[in-house]
């Protein structure tokens, strides 16, 4: 697709603007209750009572996964002496409205997306912080850099519960300071939309082996020293590899990157800097107070399910439950902690073998604890349920779109989410 057509259709995604993670270091360590009544207002909160290393003023230090507003209120009314944020995630998540689309648009923010690299920096460090893909996840820096961005599109929404490309800034002290973020009364004065109109830079770049070939022999003469039988377009071609991505066209972010390391290869180059005005999250789409899905806890205790998510249709469990496989007992006395029900599981394990969500965001949606979902898909795995249901039924509706890889039926591969 064209520049214009992947704007058009990242127009017509549904933005979301969120803060995903808060890190904050207090005086005072808070109360069970306060934590209690705050972790109602979170995706999920992390509470460690270790002091500080070297600053042992700071006594203890909260995690907020999704905080809301009434959650920032309330870490507001807490604070007594003094708090100190050290570490903040701002999200966007663009959400398309076609599952097939997604792919397009991961591919579209890959390629134009770009940020700002700090003058003075060395070459070998330039080159070290081009962009790297750890599995789907793309990251544009060190993770121990002061500032980072992340993208990836293989989890769903957090708040939205649906496929999207997740867009990530995260911001450590330094950063914080800049956009002067002390405090929760900060955060929750914070304009999101200002925020990414600011930092969310697009851009095309065009190049071709040919000119990247021409770029690298002028170079080499002007430094006399080519050497004999040196072909352009084998350069080009390796420094194509360089710039580009999986799918062999420039990346705007790994070229910006090359061209501050060397220099010569601009002129190789072109870039066309795009509009962000369709990307940005409108008022009404920045989150503040969305229903929070609580996590379970390792037991799997009972979690909030989200009533607009899909179900197992009645039909569809009629047809599967007689494939179930007979379970035995395996208890030495008969008896065992109570099975989760069969029914639960399936619609957990077909949601996840759609969507492409891992095990731990099962539990974060109130479908099941993770171990127990894995352990069951395992189960019928291993007793070729999953394999009769796609030469049985794999021409069913409901069944459309399914990633059967994602259930082990090719021997074993979909169990993990590594």
């Amino acid at each position: 697709m064209r520049a214009n057509e992947m704007l058009a259709l990242a127009a017509g995604a549904r933005k979301v603007a969120y803060i995903d993670l808060v890190r904050i270091w207090l005086t005072e360590r808070p109360t069970k209750s306060q934590l209690r009544g705050m972790r109602s207002y979170c995706g999920m909160l992390k509470c460690r009572r270790s002091p500080m290393k070297y600053q042992p003023r700071w006594r203890c230090r909260l995690a907020l996964h999704q905080p809301t507003e009434t959650a920032l209120h309330l870490l507001g009314e807490m604070i007594g002496g003094g708090c100190l944020i050290t570490y903040v995630e701002f999200a966007l998540d663009l959400v398309p409205t076609e599952y097939e689309m997604l792919d397009a648009l991961r591919a579209f923010v890959d390629h134009t997306m770009t940020i700002p690299v700090a003058r003075g920096r060395q070459s070998q460090d330039v080159l070290a912080s081009l962009p790297k893909d750890v599995g789907r996840t793309l990251y544009f820096r060190r993770r121990v850099a002061t500032r980072n961005v992340v993208v990836y599109s293989d989890r769903p929404s957090k708040m939205l519960h649906q496929p999207c490309v997740h867009v990530e800034f995260r911001m450590r002290s330094t950063q914080l300071r800049k956009l002067g973020i002390s405090g929760p009364g900060d955060l929750l004065a914070f304009d999101h939309r200002e925020f990414w109109r600011q930092r969310l830079n697009l851009a095309s770049a065009a190049t071709s082996h040919d000119a990247l070939g021409r770029a690298y022999a002028g170079v080499r003469d002007e430094q006399g020293s080519r050497g004999a039988g040196c072909d352009e377009r084998r350069a080009g071609a390796i420094l194509m590899r360089t710039l580009s991505g999986e799918d062999g066209h420039p990346q705007a972010q790994r070229c910006q990157d090359a061209i501050r390391c060397w220099p010569w290869i601009a002129s190789a180059i072109a870039f066309d800097h795009l509009d962000n005005q369709p990307c940005l999250p409108s008022t009404g789409e920045i989150t503040r107070e969305s229903p929070v899905i609580r996590k379970e806890g390792r037991r799997g205790g009972a979690g909030q399910h989200n009533p607009s998510e899909p179900k197992l249709s009645d039909e569809l469990w009629s047809l599967i439950q007689p494939l179930l496989p007979r379970r035995q007992n395996t208890h030495k006395f008969g008896g065992g902690r109570p099975r989760k029900d069969d029914r639960a599981c399936m619609m957990a394990i077909l949601h996840r073998a759609k969507t492409g969500c891992s095990f731990g965001d099962l539990a974060a949606l109130g479908m099941g604890c993770s171990s127990t979902i894995q352990g069951r898909m395992k189960e019928w795995a291993d007793g070729g349920l999953f394999r009769q249901m796609r030469q049985e039924l794999g021409h069913h509706e409901d069944l459309a779109g399914m990633n059967w890889s994602k259930l082990g039926i090719d021997g074993g591969g979909g169990y993990s989410d590594r």
